[in-house]
């Protein structure tokens, strides 16, 4: 990981271990970025990102798919209560 957020306008490169996946319910899942300019005043940084695909690195012993190496795509479903697709 190398993009990081300290404040509103401050950006800064750096490297850090990725997350990683601890409990069989975990997730690690990126923020937006469209709100930075709002985003309070952090010490640690806060990790930058709206990737929507990529691949799988690593899984629980409990999760059945998708496995490792598979490519996925995810989509934010907070925009719409209907399902998709909802025209």
């Amino acid at each position: 990981m190398y993009g990081f957020m300290y404040g509103a306008g401050d950006m800064r490169v750096g490297e850090v271990p990725a997350p990683r996946i601890v409990e069989p319910t975990d997730a690690v899942v990126c923020g937006s970025d469209l709100p930075h300019r709002c985003t309070p005043a952090s010490d640690e940084g806060v990790p930058m990102g709206a990737e929507c695909l990529g691949g799988v690195e690593e899984t629980g012993p409990e999760a059945m798919q998708p496995k490792q190496g598979d490519f996925v795509m995810g989509l934010d479903p907070t925009h719409c209560t209907k399902g998709w697709p909802s025209g």
